[in-house]
């Protein structure tokens, strides 16, 4: 969809829909768009007012790759027809197995909304992009938006990209933090929801295109591609904390606290978890946790029975790790770590085999490292700073790490770490109380991104690395 805006002009609206065609029979691929172009409406079609729909037939490869584009049914306007057919041949979908490729009906729908009404959803926003020198390298550091708004990549372990050109940031420019699609290729992006509260709790599965977040005390689906949103849960009964959903897309999981607020000294709070069957709607209560609140729940990414819980005692205000078999129920495995270990932050390894972690013993001494969780088996390895906040990526021997000040890149061999380098420093580049969190690898490991905090506002920043 695209929404241009501001005062008494019109603003184009456009509604790619995705159906197959009943022509043909091959098997039934994954018919995913991987990547969808930034839309422009013609300008001369703006300025004459001119809307309709366009009926599209697509030959798509098994490659994924658009081989043909007819015109099935005219909109009536050679201008929105012609436009159409550029677009839909920029689209890439996702490689299926067949030895025909398949055909697709696609309607694309011109619209123009008038100025003032309230949703914005699809409005694209000019590139902001903007580069400078690393001073402690000279390698070029991309910052991809301004510093005139909060705009942040949304918190691990949820991977923003939507493929290896699009990247998803949460963005204050509005009312509230909402959700906005970055093109790497072009640095434009798509506003994707409009909501008045803050989006939080953000999974997105991308190999889907499915995303849910969670805005007041609803819990919304958004389809990536095509911005469809609908409002999956709003529960008056219970008051939604935190929720996951599980690596397949079936089932939703949330938490509700009562009681008193979590800290030393409240013995009455607890913790129920909900599950949520995505196609009956059905729901029901799984475990209850007494005398302790659930801070954040995380689903495997690899294992749709997995799901991983933080808990704080209530008491003690202690953090604690349990893995919740969705099979078994009510079996929990609670994490072990080494007596005399402080975690200070545990979340799924990429392939979800293992328990990434990192934290600072009793004697000071930093660490980080992974546990595997079916053999209680742990690799634990000194870190050259305390870190705030890391990613690993894919193979689980390379670490992007920070204290908040240093980006490093590790990589680790069984019992040590191999290699360390510096790619960024605040002090080394601005004389401020920047701070440095959001860390992800692009799923190409050729670049990663963060959010840089500079004077009170946080921006998403990025730079290329090479993984050795």
């Amino acid at each position: 969809m695209l929404v241009l805006n501001k005062k008494n002009i019109l603003i184009p609206f456009l509604l790619v829909l995705l159906v197959t065609a009943g022509c043909s029979t091959p098997p039934k691929p994954h018919t995913w768009l991987i990547h969808k172009p930034v839309f422009a409406y013609p300008l001369e079609a703006q300025r004459q007012g001119l809307e309709g729909k366009v009926l599209l037939l697509l030959y798509v490869k098994p490659n994924g790759r658009v081989d043909t584009v007819i015109v099935r049914k005219s909109s009536g306007y050679k201008i929105l027809d012609d436009a159409a057919v550029s677009f839909a041949r920029k689209f890439f979908y996702r490689p299926f197995k067949s030895e025909d490729g398949i055909w697709l009906n696609v309607p694309i729908v011109f619209k123009q909304r008038v100025a003032g009404e309230k949703s914005f959803v699809g409005k694209v926003w000019k590139s902001e992009k903007s580069v400078f020198r690393n001073k402690i390298s000279s390698q070029k550091i991309t910052r991809w938006t301004d510093a005139k708004s909060n705009n942040f990549i949304p918190e691990s372990p949820v991977s923003p990209f939507v493929n290896e050109n699009q990247v998803i940031f949460l963005s204050d420019r509005g009312k509230a933090d909402n959700l906005f699609l970055l093109n790497l290729i072009d640095g434009t992006f798509v506003q994707m929801t409009n909501e008045k509260e803050d989006v939080t709790n953000v999974v997105h599965l991308p190999e889907f295109g499915m995303l849910w977040y969670k805005a007041g005390e609803k819990i919304h689906y958004l389809n990536t591609q095509t911005l469809q949103n609908d409002v999956i849960l709003n529960e008056d009964s219970v008051r939604i904390s935190k929720f996951t959903v599980t690596a397949d897309g079936k089932f939703l999981l949330f938490s509700s606290n009562g009681g008193n607020t979590v800290g030393p000294g409240n013995k009455n709070s607890y913790s129920r978890i909900f599950l949520v069957d995505l196609q009956t709607k059905q729901m029901k209560n799984i475990k209850k946790f007494n005398n302790a609140v659930i801070t954040a729940l995380v689903a495997n990414p690899g294992n749709e029975k997995l799901i991983l819980i933080q808990i704080e005692q209530n008491e003690s205000g202690e953090r604690k790790y349990e893995v919740f078999n969705l099979l078994k129920n009510t079996e929990t495995l609670v994490v072990p770590m080494n007596k005399g270990f402080r975690v200070a932050k545990m979340e799924w390894a990429n392939n979800g085999r293992c328990l990434a972690f990192s934290g600072v013993s009793n004697s000071g001494k930093k660490l980080f490292g992974l546990y595997n969780y079916e053999t209680g088996q742990s690799r634990t390895f000194t870190s050259p700073l305390s870190i705030s906040d890391f990613q690993v990526f894919k193979d689980n021997s390379l670490w992007l790490v920070t204290d908040g000040k240093v980006l490093i890149l590790l990589k680790t061999g069984k019992n040590k770490v191999l290699y360390k380098k510096a790619l960024f420093s605040v002090k080394g580049n601005f004389n401020d109380g920047s701070d440095i969190s959001g860390l992800h690898f692009n799923p190409n490991g050729k670049e990663v991104f963060f959010d840089l905090r500079r004077n009170g506002k946080f921006n998403v920043y990025s730079l290329k690395v090479n993984l050795l």
